[in-house]
């Protein structure tokens, strides 16, 4: 198992969001930078950073925090938020973060994601599947679709070779109440063996 802490980061601040909504959000004195290396002090190998200011606005917002990231510590980074076009994917991949964090754009623009895909590889690309009651939330988490969290763990797994999910219930995310167990566990049975 590896254990990856997790990053949200808002106007180049540590944050925690509850349940996706900026409105709740908790502002943690340390710097981006500050927390990177406190983690990697304890340790840690990979991070896990989310731009909820790139996530809102469609572009990335720290991609220059990610080199700096990369240049003074030997951290993997996997990131999102954002990234919703294949040169926002290729600038962040540039700035040296590791993993790309793909949401709203393979439920939007599948033309689109089989490009990110096909540029970054599908052991680089992690499949953001964000749900409120069972159903994708896309574009920061504002705009809950129809699809469900099954049928897009299945379209990303078959269409696109993808095995790499990340799965949020938004109604426990921030709350500080543990996982929802039963969303990882099904998560898994949805994709096909290799």
């Amino acid at each position: 198992m590896i254990v990856i802490p997790a990053i949200d980061v808002f106007e180049n601040k540590v944050v925690r969001l509850q349940k996706g909504r900026f409105e709740d959000m908790t502002v943690y004195n340390q710097s981006l930078i500050e927390q990177v290396q406190l983690y990697q002090q304890a340790g840690f190998t990979r991070l896990h950073i989310i731009d909820l200011l790139g996530s809102k606005k469609g572009i990335p917002q720290i991609t220059k925090n990610i080199g700096v990231i990369k240049k003074s510590t030997t951290m993997q980074v996997q990131t999102g938020g954002g990234l919703r076009t294949l040169e926002n994917v290729q600038t962040v991949l540039n700035a040296g973060a590791d993993y790309c964090i793909i949401g709203s754009t393979a439920i939007n623009n599948l033309k689109e994601f089989e490009a990110i895909v096909r540029y970054a590889s599908p052991a680089k690309i992690i499949v953001a599947a964000d749900a409120l009651n069972g159903k994708i939330a896309i574009e920061a988490w504002q705009e809950v679709t129809e699809v469900t969290l099954q049928q897009h763990i299945e379209k990303c797994n078959t269409l696109f070779g993808l095995r790499t999910f990340l799965c949020t219930d938004i109604a426990k995310d921030g709350m500080m109440a543990g996982p929802n167990t039963m969303v990882l566990l099904s998560g898994n049975q949805f994709m096909k063996a290799p």
